[in-house]
């Protein structure tokens, strides 16, 4: 049985006239891996932002070797998403974490998933 609500039904079928989505956890830190699923027609583009040139660059560096190039087409991406208005920014999520002195090793990751296994307590 799938638990789900009105307001995730409605984003999962793309029919909310807008919505607020506070975060994305990454699973990788690569910026076509989000490109893909924020600005091509895959799953989970629930502002339905398609623009041709973003989905050639996109499609072009997802699996591409070449870091400079994708280096460079990744701005543009940023560039040109950001000109169209994609999306509105409201606010940084502010991710403060606490531990007690006896606690070593946690680290919070830029992909904001901490690595358990790397951590001990004294």
């Amino acid at each position: 049985m799938v638990l789900t609500t009105p307001f995730a039904a409605a984003l999962t079928r793309k029919e909310l006239p807008f919505f607020h989505y506070p975060h994305w956890g990454s699973l990788v830190n690569d910026p076509f891996f989000h490109y893909f699923w924020h600005f091509t027609d895959s799953c989970c583009n629930y502002s339905q932002y398609l623009n041709p040139e973003v989905t050639e660059l996109i499609d072009k560096n997802l699996v591409g070797t070449e870091p400079a190039a994708r280096e460079a087409a990744s701005k543009k991406v940023q560039e040109i998403v950001t000109r169209d208005a994609a999306w509105a920014p409201l606010y940084q999520i502010d991710d403060t974490h606490v531990t007690r002195k006896n606690v070593k090793g946690m680290v919070l990751y830029p992909d904001v998933h901490f690595r358990y296994y790397l951590m001990s307590k004294e």
